[in-house]
């Protein structure tokens, strides 16, 4: 058979052209075979997560060798069975409505079911599903499946142990309450809300400006800047505050509260907790004492009987200004001075035996004693003057 040149040059061409394609296309089974090697290498060693294919009917066509160490089955033992086989019987029916319109086209994500192990454990999985194409049909779908079973316990535990402090915080006579930052209410427990009359959503709806006096609303006001202006630098910070409510029914009452900073993670301040408690009837008391102290003082002062106080030590530490007319001392010159000093050495004793009797002995003791003082004359000298004066001796234990 005769080929002439230019055919000749033409079959060159074509199987240069068939080497060259055969050598480009080797080139490309290789990357392929390399990216698969790749991808399937991760597939496999990432820890925690399973990925899966399955078909139409939910059958398993491909499962990582992962399972055999969380789940405990051999690849074997999953391929070719339904994916119901592995989850609990409780969410087969939710399972089932979930493949099914993934396989219409929602989507699939972060969903949590609960997966029986090989050793019957139930664990829980967040799975997530994408669908499969071949020639434009959906043929099955891909996903993965993480196991969140840690997480999942310990966001039940903190569920319950949340559960029991709101029990705790609602039964409780003080009161617990959460603010966010632009003092808003978000927060109060039952005991808070009935002391001051108002219901949570009433609270939410009331500016703190209406349910405070003006002066505790402005110590509020001060006090919050300066602590925010120093929240990052000084993390742990409490602010004990007292401050007078106006209740619903028109009342006013006095609240004591303890303040901190709720934070993130960087120690940002997110909102206020608080905790509290009624002390009108305390102020009151101390309103009182201090009107019966104020009393007290004012019969004290102006007593013509001279009142002397003196510590354990026998230093006085307080005398009335009837000192003066009687001693002639001024008061001021008494304070810090042995109360023994000014008395009369023959009378030392006996009073020395009484103040010792008072200060070992539980209280209320007094006693009647006559004893002499040495008492200081006008021109400024001591002179002794035998005065048998009767005093009344009590000790006071505070």
């Amino acid at each position: 058979m005769f080929i002439s040149r230019q055919e000749l040059v033409s079959l060159r061409k074509r199987i240069a052209g068939l080497s060259q394609y055969e050598s480009e296309h080797k080139q490309v089974e290789e990357s392929l075979r390399e990216s698969e090697y790749k991808y399937k290498s991760l597939i496999e060693n990432i820890s925690d997560i399973i990925f899966i294919i399955i078909d139409l009917e939910g059958k398993i066509t491909f499962i990582s060798k992962r399972t055999k160490e969380i789940l405990g089955y051999e690849n074997e033992e999953t391929i070719n069975r339904n994916i119901l086989n592995f989850i609990s019987e409780e969410a087969h029916q939710s399972t089932m409505e979930k493949l099914q319109k993934g396989m219409e086209g929602e989507k699939i994500k972060h969903v949590q079911l609960p997966v029986t192990a090989k050793s019957g454990k139930k664990l829980f999985f967040d799975f997530s599903f994408s669908r499969i194409y071949k020639d434009g049909v959906v043929v099955g779908a891909q996903g993965t499946a993480v196991d969140v079973t840690e997480r999942k316990l310990a966001d039940e535990l903190l569920k319950r142990s949340e559960a029991q402090y709101r029990l705790l915080a609602d039964h409780m006579k003080d009161y617990v309450f959460l603010m966010n930052l632009n003092l808003q209410w978000t927060y109060i427990s039952p005991s808070g809300a009935k002391l001051l009359g108002y219901t949570l959503a009433e609270l939410q709806q009331l500016p703190l400006d209406k349910l405070l006096t003006a002066t505790s609303y402005q110590i509020v006001i001060d006090v919050f800047s300066k602590r925010m202006e120093t929240a990052l630098t000084v993390p742990y910070l409490m602010t004990l505050l007292e401050l007078e409510c106006c209740c619903k029914d028109g009342r006013t009452l006095w609240i004591e509260s303890t303040l901190s900073f709720i934070r993130d993670d960087n120690r940002k301040p997110l909102s206020i907790l608080g905790e509290g408690r009624d002390i009108t009837e305390r102020k009151r008391m101390e309103e009182k004492l201090r009107f019966e102290e104020r009393r007290f003082r004012a019969f004290v002062e102006h007593s013509p009987d001279m009142i002397v106080i003196v510590n354990l030590e026998g230093r006085i530490t307080y005398v009335n200004p009837a000192i003066e007319n009687i001693l002639g001392f001024k008061p001021e010159e008494r304070i810090g001075a042995n109360g023994f000093e000014i008395v009369h050495p023959d009378d030392i004793k006996a009073l020395a035996d009484v103040f010792n009797t008072l200060s070992t002995e539980t209280p209320p003791l007094s006693f009647m004693v006559n004893f002499v003082f040495v008492i200081r004359m006008e021109v400024g000298v001591r002179s002794k003057l035998w005065e048998a004066t009767r005093y009344i001796i009590m000790l006071l234990k505070v």
